[in-house]
C-alpha cells in the first residue's frame, strides 16, 4: 500500500519531467544550426585526379569512355537518347495496338467454330434418329420401346447390342437439340 501511495505521487512528478524534456527537444529542433566552418579551405581543393584506367575491364572501360568523353556534349547525348526512345516508342505503339486487334480476331474465330460445330452436332444428331427410325422400321420393332426390346430379344440376337447402342445415340441426339451436349456415349 505504502508504494502503491509512493508511486501515485512520482507519476506526477515523471511527466512533468518528461513533458520539459520533450519541450526542450522541440526548442532544439526549432532554433536554427549554429554556423560551421567548411570542411576544407577554398585552396586545399585542388583539381580531380582520376584512377588509371588501364586497370578497368573493357566492359568498365566503354562505360568510363562514354561517361567521360569530352567530345560529347551532354545535349549532344540527350538528344541521341530521346531519339532512341521515339523509335523504341513508335514501334512499340505499332505492337500495342495490333495486340487487342489479334485478340478481338481470335475471340471472333472462337466464335465461328463454337457455331459450326453446333450446326455439325445438329446434323448428326439429325442423321442420328433418321438411322435410328430406319433400322427399327426394318427390323419390323418400330412401336416397341428400347427398353422392352432389350427384355424380350435373345442372347443370341445379334441386335441387341445395336438397340442399345440405338439408346444412347437417341439420348446423343437429344442433347445436340437442346444445345446441351455431354460427352459423346
Amino acid at each position: 500500500m505504502e508504494s502503491d501511495e509512493k508511486q501515485a505521487k512520482l507519476v506526477p512528478v515523471f511527466n512533468i519531467k518528461r513533458l520539459q524534456y520533450e519541450t526542450n527537444a522541440w526548442q532544439a529542433i526549432r532554433n536554427p544550426l549554429p554556423e560551421q566552418p567548411p570542411l576544407f579551405s577554398e585552396g586545399e581543393t585542388g583539381g580531380i585526379v582520376l584512377p588509371d584506367f588501364d586497370l578497368l575491364d573493357p566492359d568498365e572501360g566503354k562505360i568510363r569512355g562514354f561517361l567521360a568523353d569530352g567530345t560529347t556534349s551532354f545535349d549532344a547525348v540527350r538528344s541521341e537518347t530521346e531519339s532512341r526512345l521515339r523509335t523504341i516508342q513508335s514501334s512499340l505503339e505499332f505492337q500495342v495496338d495490333q495486340l487487342p486487334d489479334n485478340v478481338h480476331k481470335l475471340e471472333q474465330r472462337v466464335l465461328v467454330a463454337g457455331k459450326e460445330a453446333n450446326k455439325v452436332l445438329s446434323v448428326n444428331a439429325l442423321r442420328l434418329r433418321q438411322r435410328e427410325e430406319w433400322e427399327t422400321e426394318s427390323a419390323g420393332t418400330g412401336d416397341m420401346p428400347v427398353i422392352e426390346l432389350d427384355k424380350n430379344d435373345s442372347p443370341r440376337d445379334v441386335r441387341r447390342g445395336h438397340y442399345h447402342i440405338a439408346a444412347e445415340q437417341r439420348l446423343f441426339a437429344d442433347e445436340c437439340e437442346s444445345g446441351h451436349v455431354g460427352v459423346l456415349p
